[in-house]
């Protein structure tokens, strides 16, 4: 499937991951609008670790929700 209307979306995606630095990239917004889908697309096949917040828990709570999940994909 093509994305329509993102351009300005993928175009930050792309720098980003062409950045001689580390990047961190957050998509927030609305419920159904295409986030994930966006960034699925963006990098296709090169997603090695992804995680989606909880919208009706508090940015404390996703924080440790990341740094557990990233523990168990990369525990070094």
């Amino acid at each position: 499937m093509r994305i329509i209307g993102r351009e300005k979306e993928l175009k930050i995606i792309d720098q980003a991951t062409k950045s001689e630095t580390s990047q961190f990239i957050a998509a927030y917004g609305r419920r159904r609008v295409g986030k994930t889908f966006l960034i699925r697309e963006a990098f296709q096949q090169d997603f090695t670790f992804y995680l989606t917040g909880v919208a009706n828990i508090n940015l404390q709570q996703n924080l440790s929700n990341f740094q557990r999940a990233m523990q168990k994909y990369h525990p070094d």
